[in-house]
């Protein structure tokens, strides 16, 4: 389900921004085992349960709208872990900006993604839903090259708003990321890895206030802008994404 990829990557690309600092971990390569497998099966039931068709199109007929929805019909399933993860490994598109991604839902109530990014392609992925300007050129400008990341939180949809939101961990490079506000100093955690200064970038976001709030009201107003898309209900469980709601019946994508 590409409309959660396009979740998972704004929470992605606004935590980047609230750190303060950005670790590379040369000597880590590879992104963090979720130990989720998938199948070929588990691939044709997840888009047998979401039912989304994927019609995909030329650069030079998509209007600089790298993808769209259309339609909608109603939905209420259960995925689970290894149906998305098969999912998100098979999305085509020129602009798609994941590899070799897992994804984990928990007991608890949280859920966990692993994967790789693909930094060139953020800039066009993230203006799809309107990723704010600023946002992405900070992320282009601090993130390092196409690197593993790890996210993890808890999460609750109602009536297509964020009902709970709890980021719990954000890594790059299997390094973690601090989720405070701001961060006085940072040491490197061996010679194998690098910090990078921000600084000035400091003071471009120490007068933010309610950060979390901002994130909130990011994800409600892109939601309500997916055509097709309405999250009666969606929440977390053991090995499950519980959703009852509708989707777009189509996703045009530039391929």
């Amino acid at each position: 389900m590409r409309v959660l990829g396009k979740i998972f990557l704004g929470l992605i690309l606004l935590l980047v921004i609230l750190s303060t600092v950005v670790f590379f971990a040369l000597r880590t390569n590879n992104p963090r085992d979720l130990g989720v497998k998938w199948s070929e099966q588990d691939l044709n039931s997840g888009r047998a349960k979401g039912q989304v068709v994927n019609e995909f199109i030329k650069e030079e007929d998509s209007s600089g709208v790298a993808w769209k929805t259309s339609g909608k019909r109603d939905i209420k399933t259960t995925f689970s872990s290894s149906e998305i993860t098969a999912i998100m490994n098979n999305k085509k598109g020129a602009y798609y900006p994941y590899k070799n991604i897992q994804v984990k839902f928990n007991a608890d109530g949280s859920a966990e993604i692993s994967g790789r990014l693909i930094k060139s392609r953020i800039p066009t992925y993230g203006s799809t839903f309107d990723a704010p300007k600023v946002a992405v050129d900070l992320t282009m400008k601090f993130l390092p090259e196409n690197p593993v990341f790890y996210l993890k939180g808890k999460a609750t949809l109602a009536e297509n708003q964020v009902e709970f939101f709890e980021p719990q961990r954000f890594e790059i490079g299997r390094i973690p990321m601090p989720l405070g506000i701001i961060l006085a100093s940072a040491k490197k955690p061996d010679n194998q890895a690098y910090a990078m200064d921000v600084g000035g970038f400091l003071s471009e976001i120490s007068s933010v206030n309610n950060k979390r709030q901002i994130i909130i009201d990011f994800i409600n107003s892109r939601l309500s802008n997916i055509e097709g898309f309405y999250a009666k209900k969606a929440y977390y469980e053991e090995n499950k994404l519980n959703y009852e709601g509708t989707l777009p019946e189509k996703e045009i994508i530039v391929e």
